[in-house]
């Protein structure tokens, strides 16, 4: 879901802790060693969430979540936030790494190849500790 955070913040804090869950803790973060991402440059986003212009260069980082993740960035002097829980994601490795959330697709070309697969690895084990551990699927 994607978010203009420079109007109403504080709900739209909420809606983003109710999608992709709470912040880890400090202590969480060291003992689950999950920090936050490389910058990562924007190329397509599905729908255009551009609208058309040319954004020029966009750089958007990741915050991992307890139920999932948060994309940032800024485009014409506005924050933005997409947010998505852990089922509804699906990370694609081609020659640049495409994230799926639930309702965009976003193609981000890889700046930085140590640090990108330091945080790719922990996007996917605390993705499968999520789904492992959960609970919100029912088997038929």
């Amino acid at each position: 879901m994607l978010l203009k955070l420079t109007v109403e913040r504080r709900e739209k804090e909420k809606l983003v802790n109710d999608i992709a869950g709470d912040r880890f803790t400090f202590f969480e973060q060291l003992q689950n060693k999950v920090f936050g991402s490389p910058k990562y440059d924007i190329i397509i986003a599905e729908p255009d969430i551009f609208k058309g212009k040319s954004p020029g260069r966009i750089c958007a980082n990741f915050e991992i979540r307890k139920k999932g993740l948060v994309a940032y960035f800024r485009f014409n002097h506005d924050e933005y936030a997409i947010a998505t829980n852990f089922h509804q994601l699906t990370i694609v490795k081609a020659q640049n790494l495409v994230i799926q959330f639930n309702t965009h697709r976003i193609s981000f070309k890889i700046t930085n190849t140590n640090n990108h697969l330091k945080f790719l690895r922990n996007l996917i084990n605390q993705k499968a500790e999520f789904c492992k551990t959960s609970t919100n699927i029912e088997m038929n």
